[in-house]
C-alpha cells in the first residue's frame, strides 16, 4: 500500500526510516528488535493529544493496559475525525475565525495521529515476509485496517515468538 503524503513526511523525521527485513523463521528476539525500533520512532514525533505526556505516539504501540503500566497515565483516546463547524447566520467574523482555528487544530491532531499509525503499521508489516502477516488480513477485504499495532505484535509473539526454556539465560 502506498503511504499517504503525511506518513511519508513523518518517515523523514524518525531515526529508523527503514527497518531491517526479517526473513526465515520468526523468533522472539527478531520480533522484539523490530518493536524496539518502532517504539523509538513512535516516541520521536510530537503528539498534541491530551494525556500522552512526553511519550508522544508511543500509545499507538501499546495496548491501553500496557500504556498505563508503562507511563502511569490513563490510556490515550484515539482522536476522531472532527466535523466542520456549523457557522450560525449571526456569527461574527471573529467567532468564525475562532471556530476555524479550533477545527484546523483538531484536524491536524487527527491527521498526524492517523498518519503516524499508518506509517508504523506499514513499517511493521513490510519488515516481515508477507506469509507471516497474511493470517491477520480480513478474509474478504484482505486489509489490516481494524488491527492495532499492539494486536499485530500480540499475534506475532503468540504465533512465532515463543521462548524455549533453554534460551532463558
Amino acid at each position: 500500500m502506498e503511504p499517504s503524503t503525511l506518513a511519508t513526511e513523518l518517515q523523514k523525521r524518525v531515526p529508523h526510516r527503514v527497518l531491517p527485513k526479517q526473513t526465515g523463521k520468526r523468533q522472539f528476539h527478531q520480533i522484539r528488535e523490530i518493536k524496539k525500533l518502532l517504539e523509538e520512532n513512535a516516541g520521536i514525533i510530537d503528539s498534541d493529544l491530551p494525556n500522552k505526556g512526553e511519550f508522544n505516539h508511543l500509545f499507538l504501540m501499546k495496548s491501553p493496559a500496557e500504556y498505563t503500566a508503562l507511563t502511569g497515565k490513563d490510556p490515550v483516546v484515539m482522536p476522531e475525525s472532527p466535523d466542520r463547524p456549523e457557522i450560525q447566520n449571526n456569527a461574527t467574523a471573529s467567532r468564525i475565525a475562532q471556530m476555524g482555528r479550533g477545527y484546523e487544530r483538531e484536524k491536524k491532531v487527527y491527521d498526524t495521529t492517523m498518519a503516524m499509525k499508518e506509517f508504523l503499521t506499514n513499517q511493521l508489516t513490510t519488515t516481515f515476509e508477507p506469509k507471516w502477516i497474511q493470517p491477520l488480513h480480513h478474509p474478504v477485504t484482505r486489509q489490516l485496517n481494524n488491527r492495532t499495532i499492539s494486536e499485530i505484535f500480540h499475534f506475532l509473539y503468540t504465533r512465532y515468538g515463543k521462548i524455549k526454556s533453554n534460551n532463558l539465560s
